[in-house]
């Protein structure tokens, strides 16, 4: 008889969970593992970003650097041209794939493949199971004598058991704190989700209001265009800023150095001297992009909370416009728009949606620095707000309630996401790092604040991966194995 396989529940099947689920099943290599992967929807590997219905949704960034494979860059782009994927892809000016957008629906194809490519070549000693239902509750035995484990409560009343957990839930759409009426959702004037843009039917004219202005908000306004809308937008943000065009200069020095700056105050004095002497060179401000990128991680974990909540609040936004870019082909949609005079910017905030007497949506807005608030008419309000970080604020999770309840969780930095080690084993309410539950993803953004992105995720999903062959899988003998197939 065979040995009882290794089994890993992962929480969520969105890219994180599925990018772990082949990390595991690469890194077993042929030692008997089942991961069984919980997740409401009819396919692992897309999640929220990749079940996009939209087929003008983009990757932000060149196919050169989405590869799964931190070792195989061109995995992706091998992947494209062996699909004669070239017709689905806008082709740059080079004419190369490496340097194209793709399709946010083509790359979910590519995870579940390659998913589908690690399950085949693990053959017999690699199960992998699909469980369509959300985990509502986990229970964890901190045994660790080999009897420990995790037992997970499933909304179609199920209870399945594993040797250890990944928490892998993704995004949570973000609902913003203002009012919305009744009538205004009934009506259908106002739009929570804007991922349903592309399945419903939308005015041909008019006006629509944003609330937000990064990239779903981008996404949103081409859904709206190919979808025939000839009217007028309104894009409201905190400081009314937009999303920034995507260019791939050269990195910048090193200004940075070995030095720590200390605090939100000194990070930015470091980038505007460096800015300055970017300008005056006649250079391009995006290359200082990679230079902080690749120091984040230990900014971040080593910044006072303060100076996080200072960070937060004053510099957060102008990062993020800085690190997610625009891809090319919506940045020329987007474009076309502008050059029509049928964008307008506003800074402030959204206090209530409601209905106008005639039947549109009206927005109460206090324009940023002012007292009072306007009513401003539109025919369409869209939530471009992005994702909820914060645990305690996710609603309709009974998951992240029930283990915050319990303490078998924490809140990690600035009350976002989970607190995790530095193996990313989950801290309970005590500081105790857990030996059977672990985190990835956009529940680490607390902790390590940029753990959103394809580049992060993979390599925490391989570090989970080689963590789990080292601790667990280590143990236990190895079994034959089929032959392998070939990677793509």
């Amino acid at each position: 008889m065979g040995a009882r396989p290794f089994t890993v529940a992962i929480i969520g099947g969105g890219f994180s969970g599925a990018v772990a689920a082949i990390k595991l099943l690469d890194t077993a290599a042929g030692r008997p593992l089942r991961v069984r992967i919980i997740e409401p929807r009819p396919e692992v590997g897309r999640g929220l970003a990749f079940s996009t219905a939209d087929p003008a949704h983009y990757l932000n960034a060149p196919a050169r650097l989405f590869s799964v494979h931190a070792d195989r860059p061109d995995h992706l782009v091998h992947w494209l041209k062996v699909q004669d994927a070239a017709a689905d892809i806008p082709l740059p000016a080079s004419g190369q794939i490496a340097d194209a957008f793709v399709p946010r629906q083509l790359y979910g194809a590519y995870v579940r493949a390659e998913l589908a490519r690690a399950q085949a070549e693990a053959g017999v000693n690699g199960i992998v199971e699909h469980l369509r239902a959300e985990a509502v509750d986990l229970a964890v035995d901190p045994a660790e004598d080999g009897t420990g484990g995790v037992r997970a409560t499933l909304s179609d009343g199920q209870t399945i058991s594993a040797d250890v957990a990944l928490l892998a839930t993704g995004f949570a759409g973000n609902r913003p704190g203002f009012a919305v009426s009744e009538s205004a959702v009934a009506d259908r004037r106002y739009v929570a989700d804007p991922w349903t843009l592309a399945d419903q039917g939308v005015p041909r004219e008019g006006t629509v209001l944003f609330v937000g202005g990064g990239l779903t908000m981008l996404d949103a306004l081409v859904t709206l265009e190919r979808k025939g809308f000839r009217g007028t937008y309104v894009s409201v943000s905190r400081h009314g800023l937009l999303v920034h065009e995507r260019r791939e200069p050269p990195p910048a020095r090193d200004f940075l150095g070995d030095a720590h700056p200390g605090s939100a105050r000194a990070l930015l004095a470091h980038v505007r001297r460096e800015l300055r002497d970017i300008a005056a060179s006649g250079g391009d401000r995006q290359s200082v992009v990679p230079i902080i990128r690749a120091r984040i991680a230990s900014l971040w974990s080593g910044a006072s909370p303060a100076e996080r909540a200072r960070f937060n609040r004053h510099l957060r936004r102008y990062w993020e416009l800085a690190l997610h870019r625009s891809p090319q082909p919506s940045v020329e949609t987007f474009a076309a728009v502008l050059a029509q005079g049928r964008v307008t910017t506003r800074a402030g905030r959204i206090e209530a949606v409601g209905t106008a007497p005639d039947g549109r949506a009206e927005v109460q807005l206090r324009p940023r620095g002012g007292t009072r608030t306007e009513n401003v008419a539109a025919d369409l309000v869209v939530n471009c707000t992005g994702a909820e970080y914060a645990w305690p604020r996710q609603q309709g999770r009974p998951l992240a309630a029930n283990l915050l309840a319990r303490g078998t969780v924490r809140p990690g930095g600035l009350g976002y996401g989970i607190d995790v080690d530095a193996d990313a084993a989950v801290l309970d309410r005590a500081g105790i790092a857990s030996g059977r539950l672990y985190g990835i993803g956009p529940i680490l953004r607390g902790t390590r604040w940029e753990s959103t992105t394809i580049a992060e995720i993979v390599a925490q999903a391989t570090a989970f991966a080689d963590h789990v062959a080292d601790r667990h899988l280590a143990r236990r003998a190895p079994a034959t194995s089929p032959s392998r197939a070939s990677a793509a």
